[in-house]
């Protein structure tokens, strides 16, 4: 059971944590992330490439030449894995990990025990956040293709 993880991309060359991103595919082999560039004007699609040259098969790098809204880059994402057989469960974070990989196993663990969980949010309880930051958090999240129901993690 392969996690596709949807990761949009504005201009983050400065900001990337590839690091993170690394130490996640070198602990958790049923991830694969899509990194999707939403029309940066910096370098982004180069460290993006970069990246992928250490780990092609499990990262994928769509360009999208226009900036275009968030909700758009992520189903673009969404489609692509659609595309991949091997892939059950999709969900996207922020570039800049407002969610990173801590509680990542705590998340897949639960999905694999309990199949009828269709989706599960991150951990929105930090400190030092403001209500839109929290909210912008509850975007992580994993969905099966079926119609199962919501679970709190």
């Amino acid at each position: 059971m392969k996690v596709g993880i949807i990761i949009p991309c504005y201009n983050e060359e400065g900001q990337m944590n590839i690091n993170s991103f690394r130490r996640c595919l070198l602990s958790c082999a049923d991830v694969h992330f899509c990194f999707v560039n939403n029309g940066s004007k910096d370098r982004t699609l180069d460290v993006l490439h970069t990246f992928k040259s250490e780990f092609e098969d499990r990262v994928a790098v769509i360009n999208m030449k226009k900036t275009q809204s968030k909700s758009l880059v992520i189903r673009v994402g969404a489609r692509y894995y659609y595309s991949i057989p091997s892939i059950k469960y999709v969900g996207y974070l922020d570039e800049d990990l407002s969610n990173d990989f801590e509680n990542f196993d705590a998340m897949f663990k639960k999905v694999k025990q309990n199949r009828k969980i269709a989706m599960i949010f991150g951990d929105i309880n930090r400190e030092g956040r403001n209500l839109f930051q929290k909210l912008v958090s509850l975007w992580f999240f994993f969905l099966n293709s079926s119609n199962k129901p919501i679970a709190p993690l």
